[in-house]
């Protein structure tokens, strides 16, 4: 991990960093309010439905939008990492 020191020192400045943080942070709200829109939707279809090809398909969707939960919170902590040095 970087030093707050040597972020600076290789143009990087403290703000820029916490700007991004930010920004991945109201994006993260955003996407754990669709993972759970998402899981209710998946849980109101009858069982018959989430066994069959649309309840698989929109799994698969539902994965993706995880993923996309564990990538911005993964990068938050990289970005945290570095002003906290």
């Amino acid at each position: 991990p970087f030093k707050t020191h040597d972020i600076m020192t290789r143009g990087i400045k403290k703000a820029e960093v916490e700007s991004a943080i930010a920004k991945l942070t109201e994006a993260k709200e955003i996407i754990d309010a669709l993972a759970t829109q998402m899981e209710e939707y998946f849980e109101e279809r009858s069982e018959a439905w989430q066994e069959g090809e649309g309840g698989d398909a929109y799994s698969e969707k539902m994965q993706s939008v995880e993923m996309a939960q564990g990538w911005t919170e993964e990068s938050i902590e990289l970005l945290e990492e570095l002003i906290e040095g």
